[in-house]
């Protein structure tokens, strides 16, 4: 049995629950209004405030369905249903403009008309724009960045990127680097003299680095609180984290732009301090790949965004990899000197 990636947030279950209520509460307003509207002759203006309040359903269900687009639920069942309590919402309130009229109540068409339009400007664009996605993923893409700036400051001390794991215990690159990401405190705290996950070094899991963790993440801690991170540096044959010694630009022979430095990697569930990476020789490649448990991902790339997932590239670019990259591609960015045709991606 697989899961499938990305999995829903924990609190899908109750956003469930608030789009039946809502449909219920509508569906129970429809029939109120429209029994209104057909035994009363004359409009009062409560008349007009619910079907206001008619169409603010229709604007909350429009807004869950852009916040919670995720993993099983593509929402395609939300538009045709919005789209419904707003044609019906508009017929109602026109119906009504059309009785004020034949009442010959001009100054309340008016003042009933600006406040349509103020309540329709307001509250119910903002949601077409999708903000948590556009969000999350803006925010990811600088930590991206930010975290290319600190490797690039790096390799500029030391003449090469970090490996993967250095040291003996051995490290993680991303406490290598926590100097050039103005974390010199928690790199003073971090004791190299002991394993990531024993004496104080345990505790420091449980410290949240923001520059490390995508907003989009619906399971950021482990069981114990210890925090999750959303980046991992590629290693296996050939790749960026694999040497030892740090590779250095010069020996990156395919080309800055066409190796990765660090992707997305949500689904393989390593602890920050961890020195831990996704390996491109023993996971299978692609993005979002189902997992052998709720929460994880067989392939080495894996993101919370719809569709795909960042990775920062070696000149210090980040792009958005479609989940449907072909494999044969990705093998190829993986590696520093693989000598091939990458293409475009």
């Amino acid at each position: 049995m697989t899961y499938h990636f990305p999995p829903a947030p924990p609190e899908y279950a109750w956003v469930i629950g608030a789009r039946v209520v809502c449909l219920v509460l509508t569906l129970a307003a429809l029939v109120w209004l429209i029994v209104r509207v057909r035994w009363r002759k004359s409009v009062r203006e409560r008349d007009i405030i619910g079907w206001w309040a008619f169409a603010v359903a229709g604007g909350v269900l429009c807004q869950m369905g852009t916040s919670y687009s995720v993993g099983c639920d593509d929402n395609a069942w939300v538009l045709p249903l919005v789209t419904t309590v707003w044609s019906v919402s508009v017929a109602g309130t026109t119906l009504n403009f059309i009785k004020l009229y034949e009442e010959q109540r001009f100054g309340r068409i008016v003042a009933v008309t600006i406040g349509l339009g103020l309540f329709w400007g307001w509250f119910l664009l903002p949601p077409l724009g999708h903000p948590r996605e556009a969000f999350s993923r803006t925010r990811c893409k600088n930590n991206l960045k930010s975290i290319g700036l600190a490797l690039h400051n790096y390799h500029d001390t030391y003449l090469a990127f970090p490996s993967a794991s250095a040291g003996d215990p051995p490290h993680s690159w991303r406490v290598a680097i926590l100097p050039y990401l103005d974390q010199q405190s928690v790199f003073s705290s971090y004791d190299f003299a002991s394993a990531w996950n024993s004496g104080p070094n345990a505790k420091l899991a449980t410290h949240e680095l923001r520059a490390y963790i995508c907003p989009s993440s619906a399971y950021p801690k482990d069981s114990q609180g210890r925090w999750f991170t959303t980046y991992s540096m590629p290693t296996g044959p050939r790749t960026v984290g694999s040497n030892p010694l740090g590779t250095p630009i010069s020996k990156m022979t395919d080309g800055t732009s066409n190796t990765l430095l660090v992707v997305e990697a949500c689904g393989s569930q390593i602890v920050w301090t961890e020195p831990r990476d996704v390996d491109v020789a023993s996971q299978p490649t692609g993005i979002n790949l189902n997992g052998a448990t709720r929460g994880q991902s067989a392939g080495w790339i894996s993101g919370y965004h719809t569709n795909g997932a960042h990775a920062l590239i070696a000149d210090g670019s980040v792009r958005f990899l479609s989940a449907k990259t072909d494999p044969a591609v990705l093998k190829k960015l993986a590696t520093v000197d693989g000598g091939e045709e990458v293409g475009d991606y």
